[in-house]
């Protein structure tokens, strides 16, 4: 009851599922993002997501890779820091 009088509340189930599943999509992929491994192309070095040096290497010169094996293949290498 709302001011002594009934209230009436509208949902709309199709637009909360919409919204629950871009959630957990946004979710997914800023883990996909922390886990990839980050290279520099001006060093060519390549940083692992668990490495706190990764945030140093500039935006504009960042390069995303899925894995260590895609950055080796282009010619990347691991950054000292990181081992």
């Amino acid at each position: 009851m709302i001011a002594g009088s009934p209230g009436i509340r509208l949902t709309n189930e199709a637009a909360q599922e919409t919204i629950a599943n871009r959630r957990e999509e946004a979710a997914a992929a800023a883990e996909a993002a922390e886990a990839a491994v980050i290279g520099d192309q001006r060093t060519k070095l390549y940083y692992l997501s668990d490495c706190s040096a990764r945030e140093k290497v500039p935006e504009a010169g960042r390069v995303t890779f899925k894995d260590k094996d895609e950055a080796e293949k282009a010619g990347y290498k691991p950054a000292k820091v990181c081992q």
